[in-house]
């Protein structure tokens, strides 16, 4: 019975009715300047949360693709630890939920269209405040073509600038273009209140049944 009510406790956590929460964390908006390619290549970016421990529920980033090429629907994503100022060990990752991909209306640098896009995670991530962490974005599912989509840049602003991983080999290099996303998600305050509110609800229909 606990197994179940625990169950129970993370699959309301997972609902996407919990997306779109507070921004946890803002590394910055498109500067329609710059960007690096995300399909031949994963991309990545640092931040570092600093509200206590907070549950990371949904990503939000800019592309800026080539006409008649760019997104096919399929995007993956992959949270990493710092390893001296690059990414490191895997944390968690696959394939991003219910993505969507919006023209802004605006072409970037004459040619190029740009894209708001955001998706959920396949499950909440409670990461800890204060520890740097690494997000990376790939493209299109396959390593094998370049199809011009490029993750936007943002301004500098004092973190470290991007990485990236040709082919998805493990071999990362600073790509020296700080990248424009957020994060939106649950602060732990309101985590706790949720996860006590679903225990005492269990309990109460164990109780009943009984």
């Amino acid at each position: 019975m606990k197994f179940a009510l625990y169950a129970a406790v993370l699959m309301a956590i997972s609902v996407p009715a919990m997306a779109g929460g507070p921004i946890i964390y803002n590394n910055g908006g498109p500067n329609q300047q710059n960007g690096n390619e995300m399909s031949n290549w994963l991309q990545a970016e640092d931040f570092i949360l600093g509200q206590g421990l907070n549950v990371i529920t949904d990503v939000h980033f800019w592309t800026i693709e080539a006409p008649g090429m760019g997104f096919n629907g399929k995007l993956d994503y992959s949270f990493y630890q710092d390893a001296g100022g690059a990414p490191g060990a895997f944390v968690v990752g696959g394939p991003a939920v219910g993505t969507t991909h919006v023209f802004t209306g605006n072409v970037v640098l004459g040619y190029y269209n740009e894209f708001e896009m955001e998706f959920n995670l396949q499950a909440p991530l409670a990461l800890t405040a204060g520890a740097r962490y690494w997000l990376g974005l790939h493209a299109n599912g396959s390593y094998n073509n370049r199809d011009e989509i490029y993750w936007e840049s943002t301004n500098y602003n004092g973190t470290f600038t991007g990485h990236e991983d040709y082919q998805g080999l493990g071999s990362w290099a600073d790509n020296g273009v700080e990248h424009a996303f957020y994060l939106t998600g649950v602060p732990e305050p309101g985590v706790t209140a949720l996860l006590g509110g679903l225990v005492l609800t269990g309990f109460g229909l164990i109780r009943r049944r009984k």
